[in-house]
């Protein structure tokens, strides 16, 4: 290959000038890419759409209720995505309420379950780590009572408090992510 042949082609991609190289314009969306963004578009829509659509299936003849549904899944998918939480907790944290929604647990058995939960935990990590975890845990179940009420006392009702699943994964997410400005 000739040297000058070399030199113009290296000068089209913007090597060895002083102007930058010209990008290429963006390509239309095709079909596929639309689709995908309908399909994948909201990376909580399968995490909410498992325990939501259950729920809204339950709810069909009752307009008022599956509005006040719909409004929660968008405050959930909000709340999560304000905290960075992986789909994949947000899935464990709506399968751990469905879970007690079906079969809810009485008040003994929670104080039982929360005991447990401190010891397993206290074993795993240590008393002083343990601590710590139930007041990240706290922050993030006063966060969720605040921006989503309504999950929250259902998961109430049902039983839900000292699940294992459940204050580990609310740990993780005690604070909102800082936001990029």
């Amino acid at each position: 290959m000739s040297s000058s042949l070399q030199e113009q082609r290296a000068a089209r991609m913007g090597y060895g000038t002083a102007t930058p190289a010209r990008r290429p314009a963006t390509p239309a969306p095709t079909a596929r890419t639309v689709a995908g963004k309908r399909i994948y578009g909201n990376v909580y829509d399968v995490a909410t759409g498992n325990y939501y659509e259950r729920r809204r299936a339950s709810l069909r003849d009752d307009a008022e209720r599956l509005q006040q549904s719909r409004t929660e899944e968008q405050q959930v998918t909000q709340f999560a995505r304000a905290r960075g939480m992986a789909p994949s907790d947000v899935h464990t944290l709506l399968a751990a309420v469905r879970e007690h929604e079906l079969s809810p647990r009485g008040r003994e058995v929670v104080e039982k379950r929360l005991l447990q939960t401190a010891e397993a935990l206290r074993k795993e990590h240590g008393t002083e780590q343990t601590q710590k975890t139930f007041e990240r845990y706290s922050q993030f179940a006063a966060a969720l009572k605040a921006e989503v009420p309504t999950l929250f006392d259902r998961a109430e009702q049902a039983g839900l408090g000292g699940h294992i699943d459940l204050i580990r994964v609310g740990a993780q997410y005690a604070e909102p992510v800082a936001t990029k400005e």
